[in-house]
Parts: C-alpha cells; structure tokens; sequence
C-alpha cells in the first residue's frame, strides 16, 4: 500500500495499480482493504480505466465498512486503520481523475471534510494535514467545474494554515490547484489572479520556514 502510494505521486501509475492489486490478494477487507481498494482506484482512474476505477472505489467502501478486524486493524493509526473520512477522501481523489464524475468526486470531498471536523471525538486518527489535503483537492474538482467562488471557500482553511504545517504533499497539491487556475476560463478574473497569488505566498513561506529548520 505504501509504495503503490509512492508510485502513484511519482507518475508511475502502471506501477502503482500493480502493486495494489498485488497487496489485496493479502487483504482484501478492512480498513487496509479499503486503502489498497483506493490505491488501485486512483491509479486506474489515471491510466484511464474509469469503470475499473469506480469499480474499486465501490469496493473501498465495501471493505471500510465490513466490520472486520484484525491484530493490525486494533494497533490502529492512519497505517493499519484508514479512518472513515481519509477513505472518502481518497476516493474523491480517485473520482476527480475521471471525466464526468467532478460531482460524484466533489461529494466524497465535502464528506471526508466533514468527517475531520468531528474531531478526536470520533475515535479516529489522521494526519494533521488530512483535512487540509481534502479541502486542495475539492477546490481542484470545483475548478474543473468552472466554480471559482467554491474553489475559494474550499482553500480558505488550507491557506489559513500555519507555515510551520505546510508539508510539502499539501504545497505539491496546491500546484494542482494552480494548474487549473491556468484554464482559459479564469484568463483575466481578478479572483483567480488573487486566489493564485494567495497560494503563491502560501507556497513562499513553506520554503522561508523550511530553509530556517536547517542547521
């Protein structure tokens, strides 16, 4: 799961489905079930195999949801026991690769969100930046829909974020953002000139704060 998640950001999506598809004849269900589902999901959807890619997205969710449990599932953390709202994100991931299903992708998107905003309460674990990984991804999909004024109200926590929390995955997706802020739709919008310099500055102090963490 963890190097078909590597390949898949280093653009070696072959690579990335294989070894999806190799980690679920080990485990299939649960909750890493669920993660090598939406491993294999992202990569298909990539190399352009959409109905495989919505396939394996269904199955995700399957898998999450089963109520099986292992020794792995009950040491728990976002290794052994991908929450409830990082499976829904990763499957927004997933469906924003696929032509048509921006809305679909979108859902999943406002569901993960939603789902961090429970908090510790929920008995789940994730990343600090997991939410704020959701929140690039939704304003991309909404991009793709020509939704500037969502875009902006999806990025407004993730631009809110501290320099000393800009990771370099949460800097890498906002260039994502960037990209599609590029299209001949926002060409000349005030607002997409703003929200690109926001990130631009965003981008900017990741690097100051990491340039002073050196020795």
């Amino acid at each position: 799961a963890r190097l078909s998640y590597v390949m898949y950001w280093r653009g070696w999506y072959a690579e990335s489905r294989d070894l999806a598809a190799d980690g679920l004849l080990y485990a299939p269900q649960g909750p890493m079930g669920a993660n090598l589902h939406l491993e294999h999901a992202r990569s298909l959807a990539r190399l352009g195999e959409a109905d495989a890619a919505r396939q394996a997205v269904g199955l995700a969710h399957a898998a999450r949801e089963s109520g099986y449990s292992d020794d792995l599932v009950e040491i728990g953390g976002e290794e052994f026991a991908l929450s409830r709202a990082t499976t829904y994100s990763m499957a927004g991931t997933a469906l924003a690769e696929i032509s048509g299903d921006e809305r679909e992708a979108a859902g999943e998107l406002e569901r993960a969100i939603s789902l961090y905003d429970e908090g510790p309460g929920s008995g789940e674990q994730h990343g600090f930046a997991s939410k704020a990984l959701a929140g690039a991804d939704l304003a991309v999909v909404r991009l793709r829909s020509g939704a500037l004024d969502g875009a902006v109200a999806a990025l407004g926590p993730v631009l809110a974020l501290p320099p000393a929390q800009r990771v370099a995955t949460l800097t890498a997706r906002l260039g994502r953002v960037r990209e599609e802020l590029a299209a001949p739709v926002f060409r000349g919008s005030p607002q997409a000139r703003d929200l690109g310099d926001q990130i631009e500055a965003f981008d900017r102090e990741a690097v100051t704060v990491g340039l002073h963490s050196l020795s």
